[in-house]
């Protein structure tokens, strides 16, 4: 593959469409369009649970009470709700811990009590875009609240248990985003995420 050149098609505050000119391993020219994050911003999703201590699952056989923090987003793209992650940009060159934290609480409310692990950046959808994420996984707390959402934010976000989190899985009619599907199999399979 060479890649000939790239131009501009359309900026908006937070994407630039672009268009790709480049000859395939055949030396044919070929154009592909994709969507490149504006100034190369990246992004975190954060998997987080709630523990809400030890329950007896069998006499004498304990595990913690896990909840797993999901969300239920309105995605225009899909002109449709996403079941998913807290999720957003990181600024600048904040930490992805620190934009994790912090997206955490304008999303749903609740502050980060323990860091588990963090992902290196990785990559969504390369077919399609530039855009890389890091997955930061989290302990929390607090209080469920919406005030720190933005006006083109549309979220509800639900502490599951792994079997509302089976049952929301089994449900054809649920729209998922990749990482989340994964991490909610996981979670329902292992009590962990």
């Amino acid at each position: 593959m060479k890649i000939k050149d790239t131009e501009t098609l359309m900026k908006t505050q937070f994407l630039n469409i672009k268009a790709t000119q480049y000859e395939d391993t055949k030396g044919d020219e070929k154009f592909w369009v994709w969507v490149q994050r504006t100034g190369g911003r990246r992004a975190v999703v954060i998997a987080a649970v709630v523990d809400k201590g030890m329950i007896e699952i069998q006499p004498k056989v304990y595990q913690r009470d896990l909840r797993l923090v999901v969300t239920k987003e309105f995605r225009v793209p899909m002109v449709d709700y996403e079941y998913g992650f807290p999720a957003g940009l990181i600024d600048g060159e904040e930490d992805p811990v620190d934009a994790a934290t912090r997206e955490l609480k304008e999303e749903t409310g609740l502050n980060v009590t323990r860091v588990l692990r963090k992902s290196p950046f990785i990559y969504n959808t390369a077919g399609m875009t530039d855009e890389s994420i890091a997955m930061v996984y989290v302990e929390c707390d607090g209080e469920l609240s919406k005030e720190g959402l933005e006006a083109s934010e549309e979220i509800d976000t639900f502490l599951m248990t792994p079997a509302e989190v089976q049952t929301l899985l089994e449900d054809d009619t649920k729209k998922f985003g990749a990482k989340a599907w994964m991490v909610m199999s996981n979670f329902v399979r292992y009590n962990e995420i």
